[in-house]
C-alpha cells in the first residue's frame, strides 16, 4: 500500500482481487477502510487497495495503475464535494 504507514500485510494478492484505489487525507480513516477490506486469518486478499491522501495523487495513480474501484473522500485538502465528483 502506498501513501499511509500502515501496518505491513503478509497476505497473498490474487489476479483475481479487486484493485481498489482509496483517496482520503485521515490516516484513521483510511485504516479502517483498509481493513475492512482485508482478508481474515488464512484467507487471500480479495481487494488489492491502493491510497492516496489527495485527489491530484489519486489522478496520478489512475493514470499509472488499472484500478476497479475508487473510494473518494469528498472533502480533501486539494479538492471539495462536487468539484472533487466533477474531476
Amino acid at each position: 500500500m502506498s501513501g499511509f504507514d500502515l501496518e505491513e500485510r503478509e497476505s497473498v494478492v490474487t489476479a483475481a482481487s479487486t484493485r481498489v484505489l482509496l483517496v482520503e487525507d485521515e490516516a484513521l480513516d483510511a485504516l479502517a477502510v483498509t481493513r475492512s477490506l482485508s482478508p481474515q486469518p488464512g484467507g487471500s486478499d480479495r481487494f488489492d487497495v491502493r491510497c492516496t491522501r489527495t485527489l491530484a495523487q489519486g489522478l496520478a495513480q489512475l493514470g499509472r495503475d488499472r484500478v476497479d474501484v475508487v473510494l473518494v473522500d469528498l472533502c480533501l485538502p486539494d479538492s471539495e464535494a462536487e468539484h472533487t465528483v466533477a474531476r
